[in-house]
């Protein structure tokens, strides 16, 4: 009876330290652990912990952020890349970010071609942000053409202030559909990617990408994209080689 009182004592302890070893990490308390793991050198750690809370759906800049940094550290060039620019999506003005990202590409051997103004304008807000704009200033010309109509402004002349509404309206829907071509805009995360003629894996190959390289998707076919570089050059590449920066 007493042999029997102390099995259950101890299968009581042993499933309650079980059951306290088992509770999952609180969001802080997994993103502190990353960034432990980080300052102590174990990026692979680092990365796993990241990573699952992106699986939980906690995605944020400074996450990506921190998943970058520590991808980088482990020697994974075009995965770092590939958090820069996600995290950089998410916070276009954040000037580490943004540092980083060219440090890595410059580390890397990776040089993008200098963006024209258009793009140089655009890349000043995000896709949301330039939309919101569009319909902002829309609205604004709306009102503007409505009281120019009904000649509320009096004997004033309000065509100068319309013109200018519509050149804002202009550049922000202009903006916005520049902004939302980057929806395809993808980075090789694989150290040897063959850029091939045809969506086979033996098709012969045209060029080799260098990890980090940024492209563009244009269709996919299979478990092959047809891609563009920066440079204009096209062809197939195999879908475990590239992510996009928006996933699906």
């Amino acid at each position: 009876m007493k042999n029997g009182f102390l099995k259950i004592v101890l299968m009581t302890a042993l499933a309650t330290a079980c059951s306290a070893q088992e509770k999952p990490l609180s969001t802080e308390e997994l993103f502190n652990r990353s960034n432990a793991a980080f300052v102590s050198g174990r990026y692979a750690d680092a990365i796993r912990d990241c990573e699952s809370l992106l699986a939980q759906g906690k995605c944020s800049a400074a996450l990506l952020y921190n998943l970058a940094n520590a991808c980088f550290r482990d020697g994974k060039i075009g995965s770092a890349i590939l958090n820069y620019e996600r995290a950089l999506w998410l916070a276009p003005y954040d000037a580490d970010i943004r540092a980083n990202l060219q440090f890595v590409r410059r580390a890397a051997g990776i040089f993008e071609a200098p963006l024209p103004w258009w793009q140089i304008v655009s890349a000043q807000f995000g896709l949301n942000t330039w939309a919101w704009l569009a319909g902002a200033f829309f609205t604004l010309l709306c009102g503007a053409l409505a009281a120019h109509t009904l000649r509320f402004n009096g004997k004033r002349n309000i065509r100068p202030a319309i013109a200018l509404v519509v050149l804002a309206w202009g550049i922000a829907v202009s903006s916005a559909a520049i902004r939302s071509a980057d929806l395809n805009r993808a980075v090789v995360i694989a150290s040897e990617t063959s850029l091939r003629v045809a969506p086979l894996e033996d098709s012969p190959s045209l060029l080799s990408l260098a990890a980090g390289s940024v492209v563009r998707i244009q269709k996919q076919q299979k478990r092959f994209f047809f891609i563009r570089t920066m440079e204009g050059r096209m062809g197939w590449v195999s879908e475990r080689q590239v992510q996009r920066v928006i996933p699906d």
